[in-house]
């Protein structure tokens, strides 16, 4: 039904830009419509969800999905960039924190909904542009402080200077703003010395394959059809003339409504399936009565 439509879990490797990830891809798989969910820092190792073909269209939907990182966090000294791409400006004379010193900030400043500002060397966009792209050219740049969730932060190890420890987080966290924090409110500054992203949503590290793996030959071996890779979501057997109706902009009954087809409770993502393939993405409408395709595939 599809030419190369689905999901890879990959593994980026240190040093590569969450681009070059695509541009590889797309190379391997010679098509262009590739994209991916959740940017990792060249800094950064782990996990990235990338979409090819008529998949792209379901990566807004993967966009909030909460994630964990594994992050090495250096004490004793600051960072420009947040991380040891630096500069790097050593404290004088910092304050070494006890274990219990970090845990009451971890259990008191870190756990649950907090107001977060990115580092001023990230991808945040003001007034069209990356903010990256602006401090390197010299210009004052404010971002704007957003809300995230600390959903659990654990730490692993400890041993001045270094803290170990796993984040667990709502999307849009920056854990290179965590480890800046943390060192403000400790007294010792401290900066991102390393960083791997483990998982996303349900989806492991575990389950990744390294990009060097995937070629021309095998990459249909690791490439998941949306209907296996949202296995967690609702989906929808659509009758033909369902389809047809839908396709054509029309609407169908709302299947998951209570009494009189009303929703009982919110339309989570629902994948739409026509011969057991995935077809589109459902949304709700007339108040819950109804579906309609919030995105819809382009058979072939």
């Amino acid at each position: 039904m599809f030419c190369h439509c689905g999901f890879f879990l990959i593994d980026k490797p240190k040093g590569a830009g969450s681009f070059f990830v695509v541009k590889s891809l797309r190379k391997v798989l010679d098509m262009k419509r590739i994209g991916y969910a959740g940017t990792l820092d060249p800094l950064a190792t782990g996990l990235m969800i990338v979409a090819a073909g008529e998949a792209t269209k379901l990566l807004y939907a993967l966009e909030q999905t909460d994630k964990v990182y594994d992050v090495v966090v250096e004490f004793g000294a600051t960072s420009e960039t947040y991380d040891s791409e630096g500069p790097i400006h050593p404290f004088q004379l910092p304050k070494i924190p006890r274990m219990e010193d970090i845990q009451k900030v971890l259990d008191e400043q870190f756990a649950g909904e907090r107001t977060q500002i990115p580092p001023r060397y990230s991808a945040v966009k003001i007034a069209g542009k990356h903010a990256y792209d602006l401090v390197r050219k010299g210009h004052d740049v404010t971002i704007p402080a957003k809300k995230v969730v600390f959903f659990d932060v654990q730490i692993l190890k400890y041993e001045f200077p270094a803290l170990e420890c796993s984040v667990h987080c709502s999307a849009g966290t920056y854990i290179r703003s965590f480890a800046h924090d943390l060192g403000q409110i400790l007294g010792c500054g401290a900066y991102v010395r390393e960083l791997r992203r483990v998982s996303i949503g349900p989806h492991k590290i575990e389950n990744a394959v390294g990009l060097g793996d995937i070629t021309t030959e095998n990459f249909g071996k690791f490439l998941q059809p949306p209907e296996k890779f949202l296995s967690d979501w609702r989906q929808s057997e659509l009758t033909n003339p369902e389809y047809d109706v839908l396709a054509n902009g029309g609407f169908v009954r709302n299947r998951w409504g209570g009494d009189g087809g009303e929703l009982t409770t919110p339309l989570a993502p629902a994948l739409a399936l026509l011969q057991g393939k995935t077809v589109g993405l459902l949304e709700s409408c007339e108040g819950g009565k109804s579906i309609k395709f919030a995105k819809k595939f382009v058979l072939r």
